[in-house]
């Protein structure tokens, strides 16, 4: 018989979800995310505050939704959906079609 594979205790999922929290909250205050972009600084402090405690779940999914910030990763440590969503992203910037150039130029007149 097989042992069964063993749950990391509630302790280390808290742990753990907090530090990759913080760290993808380093890496945006590091990176230029652009124009209007902002960490709510006291929504953060308490999103860590409600994993910590494992409660408040709306709060820390609103703060995570609201900041662009993957659940899968944070809560779960599976990147497996930043990396899609950034390929699929990366691939609607290649196949949009540019501007099209105007088709026709005004011509100077030519000074009489």
């Amino acid at each position: 018989m097989k042992p069964a594979k063993r749950k990391p205790a509630e302790s280390e999922w808290t742990a753990a979800a907090v530090r990759r929290l913080q760290h993808a909250l380093d890496v945006l205050r590091e990176h230029d995310i652009g124009e209007g972009f902002a960490i709510d600084e006291e929504a953060a402090a308490k999103a860590v505050k409600a994993i910590q405690s494992n409660r408040n779940t709306p709060l820390i999914l609103d703060f995570l939704i609201g900041h662009g910030l993957n659940l899968d990763y944070v809560l779960r440590g599976v990147p497996d959906g930043m990396i899609i969503d950034y390929t699929r992203a990366e691939l609607e910037g290649r196949h949009r079609k540019a501007p099209a150039a105007p088709q026709t130029r005004r011509r100077r007149a030519k000074a009489a």
